[in-house]
């Protein structure tokens, strides 16, 4: 008797360097925003997930596969790497972080708030 095993779905994974945060016309690669922070020493500190707007979409979800592979990346995101909140105190790198502490039942995130963006960023066009 023959036994077939069913085929497994594969899920894409992301890594950091292929992350970007933009802006208004402006685009940084997240790795970018990462050595930012560690070159001017902003320390972490603790934030309650309960000041988090989370009233947006911040990812593209437009069908199930898509749904599947932003739960695989917050179920895969790595608690002790602070958030990035940028210097307006807009989360510029960590939503699937922020998911993962809040589905967790967590009440605080680690965050690095940056005081100062970095120079060189690309201009971005959004598309009409």
């Amino acid at each position: 008797i023959m036994v077939l095993t069913s085929p497994k779905i594969k899920i894409e994974d992301t890594h950091l360097s292929e992350e970007n945060y933009i802006r208004c016309n402006k685009l940084w690669k997240t790795s970018q925003l990462v050595d930012f922070c560690e070159e001017k020493k902003y320390q972490p500190f603790k934030a309650p997930l309960a000041c988090f707007d989370l009233s947006f979409m911040n990812f593209p979800v437009s069908d199930l596969n898509s749904f599947i592979l932003q739960c695989k990346r917050a179920l895969d995101a790595d608690l002790k790497y602070p958030i990035i909140i940028d210097d307006l105190g807009i989360v510029a790198n960590g939503y699937h972080r922020i998911v993962k502490a809040i589905l967790e039942g967590k009440t605080e995130i680690d965050c690095i708030r940056m005081e100062e963006m970095p120079d060189n960023y690309e201009e971005y066009k959004c598309e009409e």
